[in-house]
């Protein structure tokens, strides 16, 4: 079943995927080289699998947020616990728990959010 976030109004840039990548780099630089490796072999779909799977367990915690400052501090979690410690299984898991995954429904959801900003903006 999908779950929907409540929404908070404040803009997301990539500030709160790229704190996330940079924590993941300072405690586990295996799983950065093997995401990397993935990314050079798949293209940029890896990073949203990613981001998916991080996000998908610290769901409650994101889901619990009232705010953008307690989504981030959820955002700074995620590359902690028993979840991400071993490489194989996280990597194991990007494959797995986002599903079927393709380039053009990455690219729809891309063009799906563009417009919503483009007409939050006009």
């Amino acid at each position: 079943s999908q779950t929907v976030l409540r929404p908070i109004k404040a803009r997301l840039s990539c500030g709160p995927l790229s704190l996330t990548l940079v924590s993941l780099l300072g405690s586990r630089p295996q799983t950065v080289l093997r995401i990397w490796d993935c990314l050079f072999y798949e293209g940029s779909k890896i990073l949203f699998r990613v981001a998916l799977t991080l996000i998908r367990n610290q769901q409650a915690e994101v889901q619990q947020a009232g705010s953008l400052p307690d989504v981030c501090d959820g955002f700074k979690h995620m590359t902690r616990g028993p979840d991400v410690e071993d490489c194989h299984t996280f990597m194991q898991k990007i494959f797995t728990e986002p599903g079927s995954l393709s380039m053009a429904t990455i690219t729809k959801l891309r063009e799906t959010c563009r417009a919503r900003i483009i007409a939050e903006e006009s």
